[in-house]
């Protein structure tokens, strides 16, 4: 693992500010000469956010147990027994996207299952041209 893999698996504690110190000094450190890992933690920090703001939608019931069950499966979902255990900063992205998108989904069937019947406009017919 190169030095900005290293950093950017540090991402999620540093904008949690969970780190220790001499972590944050390292990975403040490694941000202050590395375009490359400042744009990576402004995405992390942009999808964090786009999810924050997104509407709340109660979920179904059972929907935290199943997903849990999906992401063991999936071999995206590993236990925090130790502080280094998290999800991967790719894999957190994919999850922001997934949840982004089915918030929108929840969101879109909501509206049009709210939206009611709307009358039709009826316009006139056009006069015959009966001729007396």
């Amino acid at each position: 693992m190169n030095e900005h893999e290293q950093i950017q698996e540090l991402f999620s504690e540093y904008v949690e500010e969970t780190l220790a110190a001499e972590q944050r000094r390292q990975v403040d450190a490694h941000l202050g000469q590395c375009a490359s890992c400042q744009k990576a933690l402004r995405a992390l920090v942009h999808a964090l956010q786009s999810v924050q703001a997104l509407p709340k939608v109660k979920a179904p019931r059972g929907f935290a147990k199943r997903l849990h069950k999906r992401l063991q499966l999936t071999g995206l979902y590993r236990r925090r027994r130790q502080a280094q255990h998290r999800l991967a900063l790719p894999h957190l992205a994919v999850l922001a996207i997934v949840l982004m998108l089915a918030a929108l989904g929840m969101l879109i069937m909501l509206l049009l299952l709210n939206q009611t019947a709307k009358p039709t406009v009826n316009f006139p017919s056009a006069p015959s041209s009966k001729q007396p």
